[in-house]
Order: C-alpha cells, then structure tokens, then sequence
C-alpha cells in the first residue's frame, strides 16, 4: 500500500510505501511544507515584485516547458527568471512554478544511497519538476548547522550575481534588500565590485519531496532560478533531457571542491551515483565559507 507523504498538502499525492513512510519518520520529525519559512525573525520574505501588468517574458513554451534548455549550466551563477503572479491581470504562459507539482513522483529506498525520488510518468525536457523548499537560513546560522556532525547535508545555498558597482556598499542594491542573508564577495574588476546575493535553504527539518533527490555526475535534473513574490529566489528543478517512468531524479549537488587532491580525504564522502563520468567523490563543501 502507498501513501502520501505530503498527507494532501500537494495537488497530486507524493507517493511512498508505508515501510519507508515509517523509517523516514522514525529518523527525523520532517515537515512537509509547500513555501519558504523563516529560521529567523531577522529574514523577512517580501511579495515586492507583484505588479499589475505582465512582465512579457515568454521564459516557457504552450506546454509549460523552459524554452531555452541549452542556457543551463548547473555549475554557474544564473540570472533568475521571472514570472508573473497569479495575481496579475494576464493571460500570459508565463507561470509554471508557482503552480507546483504536476508529475506523479515516489519517494523510495535505492540500494546505496539512502531515499531517492523517482518519476512515475515520463518527462520531456524542459519540463518543471519541483521547487527546492526550505527554511532560510541567515549566513550565522546556516554556518552553525553545518558544524553539527550529521550522516547527511541538506542545506542548498544560491549564489546570485546582483551588479557591479564602484563601491561594496549595500545601498547599491536598491529595491533588492537581501539584508541578512547576504553575503558579499568582493572581487576587483576595472575597479568594480560583483556583488553576490547567497540564499541559504535547509530543507533537513522543512521541506518538499526535493529534500530526498539524489546526486548525479550526469544529473537529469537542472536548477533554474525563478521569482514570481518573493526577494528570495525559488530554486526550480527542470528536467534537462528526456527521462523515462521509474527513472530517478537527480542533480549535481556542485563541484566546489578546493582542489583534486582533497577529493579523497577524511572530508569526502564516496559517490554512488554509477555514471561513467562520476567523479568518485561527492563535493567536498567543508570550507565554503572560508
């Protein structure tokens, strides 16, 4: 017999078999949740970009699908789409992620890499998965819980390209006031400071059925950043090629690694992702913020 694990929070039933519903909820107190919760009163999540016209970006196809597939790199900074609200007064194809799930997916046991998701239908590329859900977490208390000694991370951190500028202050940002979460990388160019907007989502005690896919070397998956309400981006999982019924969904969790040499060391965890690609290791993130 399978249940749902999201117990009727999503529109269509994330599916698992009671054995593994069971374990999962011996092991941790998870809460599904569908939208972004706060770690602090300090994080504020505000709806600043819902206007009354349409933004007219056609990011995506009639079917729903992201048009520009080849555009992905999951190894770079990305500039986030947008897409308008609801709320907005259009009948634009424009909004795909804020309507959630639509693929029939189950969480299940793999042979050696703990939970997995699998797909249950086949899924074009280009196509949207989910979203990564999560709290958000301010850069103290994202680097406090990475300190914690734990068999597995669930902490995905977006790094966003915001402008350049002549200075490194704040105020530059303008409308875009990522106040706490915020955690600038100042590298001179001509005089010029990128500024970097880093969002850190945990999705180890609140999160979505995201929170169980898998590493890839050679992922299916591809993550796209999305606003439609929030200052905070929504981390969109789209499919990157063609993937078959009962096939696994995963991503690359990155190759932040300092150098070759320490892919092995006491830090390292061995990948069991099986691509004839595979790096042998998963990303060695001991040192992010360093």
């Amino acid at each position: 017999m399978l249940l749902d694990f999201s117990n009727g929070i999503e529109k269509i039933p994330v599916l698992i078999s009671q054995k593994d519903y069971k374990e999962i909820k011996q092991k941790s107190k998870f809460q599904y949740i569908l939208n972004y919760v706060s770690s602090s009163k300090k994080i504020q999540l505000f709806n600043h970009l819902i206007q009354p016209q349409c933004w007219n970006q056609n990011n995506y196809d009639f079917g729903g699908k992201l048009i520009q597939m080849e555009k992905i790199s999951h190894n770079l900074i990305q500039e986030p789409i947008i897409e308008c609200h609801e709320n907005q007064q259009c009948d634009c194809r424009n909004k795909v992620v804020q309507k959630g799930l639509k693929t029939k997916l189950q969480i299940f046991k793999t042979k050696s890499k703990g939970f997995g998701v699998k797909t249950l239908e086949k899924c074009e590329k280009g196509e949207f998965i989910c979203e990564y859900c999560g709290e958000i977490l301010t850069k103290k208390e994202c680097e406090k819980r990475l300190k914690i000694p734990k068999e597995s991370n669930y902490i995905l951190t977006v790094l966003e390209f915001i402008g350049f500028s002549n200075s490194n202050q704040s105020e530059n940002l303008g409308e875009f006031d990522p106040k706490l979460i915020v955690d600038w990388e100042e590298k001179v160019s001509e005089k010029k400071f990128p500024f970097i907007m880093r969002t850190n989502i945990d999705s180890e005690y609140k999160g979505n059925v995201s929170r169980f896919f898998n590493h890839s070397c050679f992922p299916n998956l591809s993550i796209f950043f999305i606003r439609f309400d929030y200052q905070i981006p929504h981390v969109g999982f789209f499919a990157n090629r063609n993937i078959e019924p009962e096939e696994e969904l995963c991503f690359d969790y990155g190759t932040f690694i300092h150098s070759l040499e320490k892919m092995g060391d006491c830090d390292s965890k061995v990948c069991f992702c099986g691509e004839e690609c595979c790096r042998k290791f998963l990303p060695n993130f001991s040192n992010f913020f360093d």
